[in-house]
């Protein structure tokens, strides 16, 4: 008996021993919990930026355009064929075959030929006694309605040639030479070259700080180059859906870059911009000292 309990306290002893050592091994080869950084303080402050409410969008349009229609029915003879043509103010854009309205002019000039020799035969009849009042009457009347006709034919035979209403650029062609054209098809849609203006929409709650010569800093998207512009024009209803207004500015310089439909924004220069929000995590502004 007494040596059996012996060796249950030899065997328990070991027990506690070898558990001990597994412990102490485990404590040893466990690493120490990383510390996490430090958020460090920025060494150069925010970037400001401008209130969404104080941005203003802004889009390039050229300072005159149009579509040229067809203004009589007949055949094209000569047309622009391509986009990006340029042209001079007085050139020809489009010729129509004018065969036809010329003869009408030859026919015209025949017929007020006629009427005016038939007038002077019955103011000399009159002078006779051979004519009336009312014959006389009548071939005048007949001579009004040759010269309106020759002038008529004389507009139409005008109408053959379309000249170019201010220098520019094609920008779409929507016909074609030796086309058969209607009245009122659209042939060419043009703008006229120069310096574009800027078409601007801003909120309503600018309407109060804008006027006629406010200077604006416009960012243009599509090159992110910077121009300054001045207000010309400020409408004089606000748009009671969107609670916005337009206007309209020049650029103040050179327009390097600057295609019309090229948008952006715009401030208002001189402006103070809005603070950034303050970034997650940054260190908070020190609190005041006070005196003792």
């Amino acid at each position: 008996m007494k040596n059996k309990s012996l060796w249950g306290a030899g065997v328990g002893a070991w027990f506690g021993v070898g558990l001990c050592s597994v412990a102490m091994s485990a404590g040893a080869q466990a690493p120490a919990p990383a510390l996490a950084p430090a958020s460090p303080l920025a060494s150069t402050p925010a970037p400001r930026v401008v209130a969404p409410e104080d941005r203003i969008l802004v889009q390039a349009w050229a300072e005159a355009e149009a579509v040229i229609s067809s203004p009589i029915v007949g055949l094209i003879q000569q047309m622009p064929s391509r986009m990006g043509q340029r042209f001079e103010k007085g050139d020809t854009l489009v010729q129509f075959d004018c065969t036809e309205n010329e003869a009408k002019v030859q026919i015209a000039q025949s017929e007020l030929t006629a009427a005016s020799e038939a007038l002077e035969a019955k103011i000399r009849l009159k002078s006779l006694n051979a004519a009336s009042e009312i014959e006389v009457s009548t071939a005048a009347a007949q001579v009004a309605k040759a010269d309106a006709q020759l002038r008529l034919s004389q507009h139409q035979v005008g109408q053959c040639v379309v000249a170019a209403p201010f220098t520019g650029f094609v920008v779409r062609v929507m016909g074609k030479p030796f086309q058969t054209a209607t009245v009122g098809q659209p042939l060419l849609e043009v703008i006229s070259a120069g310096v574009p203006k800027l078409r601007v929409s801003a909120s309503s709650h600018l309407f109060t700080r804008i006027r006629v010569g406010t200077p604006l800093r416009v960012t243009i998207d599509e090159t992110g180059m910077v121009y300054n512009a001045q207000v010309s024009l400020v409408n004089a209803r606000i748009d009671p859906v969107n609670q916005t207004f337009e206007m309209e500015a020049r650029l103040l310089g050179s327009a390097n870059r600057l295609l019309p439909g090229m948008s952006g924004t715009a401030v208002i220069s001189g402006a103070a911009p809005a603070p950034a929000p303050a970034a997650s995590g940054s260190a908070p502004a020190p609190a005041a000292v006070r005196g003792r």
